[in-house]
């Protein structure tokens, strides 16, 4: 979080909410870092070209069930219809690139999320974009 703030610097406001702040997901480190950053970097970028830089960028974190659930909404544009379809199919069905204006980003994040057992989806919003990633919790009981 702290590189994409460093990155998008003035311009967007970045905030984040993690309930219950104690969460433990099953996920490898360097993986899930990577689709964080990767979801950071393209909501700051859908900000600046839709806004001129100026929006916000939330990240919450929550339980559903035995899955955490990441979401990163943006104040940007939001997702076309065609990404947002090809982001729901399994790595394989669909080409790596998912739409040419956002690059190799969402495609890598779909590969690393689906490695580690888990789901990304985008959800419909009436402003902005919303990425989700669900991923199981770990059995610390």
């Amino acid at each position: 979080m702290r590189l994409a703030q460093r990155r998008f610097q003035g311009t967007t406001a970045f905030t984040w909410r993690c309930e219950p702040s104690d969460l433990v997901i099953v996920a490898d480190p360097t993986d899930l870092s990577r689709v964080v950053m990767n979801l950071l970097t393209n909501a700051g970028e859908a900000i600046a070209l839709e806004h001129g830089g100026a929006g916000e960028v939330c990240v919450d974190v929550e339980t559903d069930g035995d899955h955490g659930v990441l979401r990163v909404k943006d104040s940007g544009p939001g997702l076309p219809i065609e990404v947002r379809r090809r982001l729901a199919e399994a790595p394989g069905q669909g080409p790596t690139r998912l739409g040419a204006e956002k690059g190799q980003g969402l495609g890598i994040c779909r590969l690393l999320v689906h490695a580690n057992n888990g789901r990304i989806s985008a959800e419909d919003e009436s402003e902005g974009g919303v990425i989700a990633v669900r991923l199981p919790l770990a059995d610390v009981g």
